[in-house]
């Protein structure tokens, strides 16, 4: 990621006088040091892991249900901005899957939490079909309660 985000914005966040987010600002720059080799060995990596996953779910495997985070929502000012919350979703862009997310609960809080439905890139159909099917069998959970 941060090898993509250099190359296409890296000279943004070069500058220190540009206005760009803070937190943001050393992930793209982490990229500059990726050598080509590396990013081309990862890139390969990539698409073995790819080939290796469809082949596991050929025939067998629809789509992939998880949660979509592994935690309900979070105070902005608890975010810790080195880590990312995104444990389940980051596998659906790396294998250049599709994916889609759907309430599927309130936390004791009353917080909303997500289903994530995932299918193999270009099987859109298929991961609206099986997330319509857990919609209809498991109903509307009802609005968060409002704060204040």
């Amino acid at each position: 990621i941060s090898a993509d985000g250099y190359f296409h914005h890296g000279e943004m966040y070069e500058s220190p006088s540009n206005r760009v987010d803070t937190d943001v600002r050393p992930r793209i720059m982490m990229g500059a040091e990726i050598s080509s080799k590396r990013y081309i060995q990862a890139l390969q990596r990539r698409q073995m892991h790819k080939q290796e996953t469809l082949n596991a779910m050929k025939n067998t495997v629809a789509a992939i249900l998880t949660p979509t985070l592994p935690t309900a929502a979070v105070p902005i000012a608890d975010i810790d901005q080195s880590q990312t919350p995104a444990v389940f979703t980051r596998a659906v862009n790396y294998l250049g899957f599709c994916a889609m997310a759907q309430p599927m609960g309130l936390t004791g809080g009353g917080l909303p939490t997500s289903l994530q439905t995932i299918a193999a890139g270009g099987n859109e159909a298929m991961a609206i079909r099986v997330a319509a099917a857990f919609e209809k069998d498991f109903g509307p959970i009802g609005p968060p309660p409002m704060i204040g």
